[in-house]
């Protein structure tokens, strides 16, 4: 499931935004939205747990073992690996990577989730990472990651100017 033509889907345009080398000249146009999103982020639960995500691309190059790097997308990710071998992820053959990470401050959205049954949490924008560990098992490149703070905040909280529970639909309670 997804948006068509892809390069007109939100999730790409501000993913590629965020991930842009000039993203500080291109953010400004973002401002609004990113206030409202991030506003409701930071009200869902804070989760430390390991995440897993699948891409069908080598990207083991791009991850050398000690460094650390800014993971600069917002990133759905699993919190069960079992999930990954659907082919709407990574699959069970072809070229493949898949990341392990260790993260302290992913959202749980299981209960806004359209796939409840994924364990679906959304990993952070701007979330800093060490480059913990990999392992090249031929077509499948895994890469583990540790969230790690960096030495100041990369994204901040949206100051909240009342505080307003999230509550998750209760079976059908607003479906018409």
């Amino acid at each position: 499931m997804g948006w068509e033509p892809r390069d007109e889907c939100l999730y790409v345009v501000l993913n590629d935004t965020l991930r842009a080398k000039n993203r500080q000249q291109k953010l400004p146009f973002w401002y609004l939205y990113l206030r409202l999103f991030l506003n409701a982020l930071f009200r869902l639960p804070l989760l430390s747990t390991v995440a897993y995500r699948g891409v069908k691309l080598d990207l083991k190059n791009r991850y050398i073992e000690g460094e650390t790097i800014v993971w600069w997308g917002f990133s759905s990710c699993t919190t069960s690996m079992g999930v990954l071998q659907s082919d709407l992820f990574l699959g069970k053959t072809g070229i493949r990577t898949m990341f392990s990470l260790k993260c302290k401050s992913a959202r749980d959205i299981r209960k806004h989730s359209f796939f409840p049954t994924e364990d679906e949490v959304l990993l952070m924008a701007a979330a800093q990472f060490k480059i913990v560990s990999s392992l090249d098992q031929g077509d499948l490149h895994m890469i583990q990651l540790e969230e790690t703070t960096p030495p100041f905040p990369l994204l901040q909280p949206v100051p909240v100017v009342g505080s307003l529970p999230i509550h998750s639909n209760p079976s059908g309670e607003f479906e018409r």
